[in-house]
């Protein structure tokens, strides 16, 4: 054991004798094919990958994929009605304009360059402060990102 234990220290002697146990396999099965090369002539005539690897990777096929980026159109889409302003002198009370949706409002919000967001009583309640206003006594707090006087 203990010649054993110093072999394990030096470390020269136990990797000898690693590689001698492969190096006698090796000869073995190629003096079994009828080779006189050594086992380490053999592996030098052997293709680089199949020194690497035993497994065969197939190689990764890659697929294009076609990317396309939209820019937004000043167009109006189906999504989004056209900037539409509406008379405000016709709508007596803010429910009036509520009636017409949130849609339509934003719609009327935008075409004044005021801030469109909200809820509907938010929207209609900000559209209704302005009736009666011109452009450039419309309160900062209305006025969208922007806002041209």
């Amino acid at each position: 054991k203990s010649a054993a234990m110093d072999d394990e220290a030096s470390g020269v002697t136990v990797a000898a004798a690693a590689s001698a146990a492969p190096a006698t396999t090796s000869t073995n099965s190629i003096s079994q094919r009828g080779n006189t090369l050594s086992s380490l002539a053999w592996h030098a005539t052997l293709p680089t990958p199949l020194l690497s690897s035993s497994k065969t990777i197939p190689p990764q096929t890659t697929t294009a994929t076609k990317t396309t980026v939209t820019t937004p159109s000043k167009e109006p889409t189906k999504a989004s009605a056209p900037e539409q302003a509406l008379n405000l002198s016709e709508f007596a009370t803010q429910g009036e304009l509520e009636a017409l949706g949130m849609e339509r409002l934003k719609s009327a919000l935008l075409a004044l360059g005021c801030k469109c967001g909200g809820s509907l009583e938010e929207r209609a309640k900000r559209l209704f402060s302005l009736k009666g206003l011109k452009r450039e006594e419309y309160p900062k707090k209305v006025r969208g990102k922007n806002f041209v006087v």
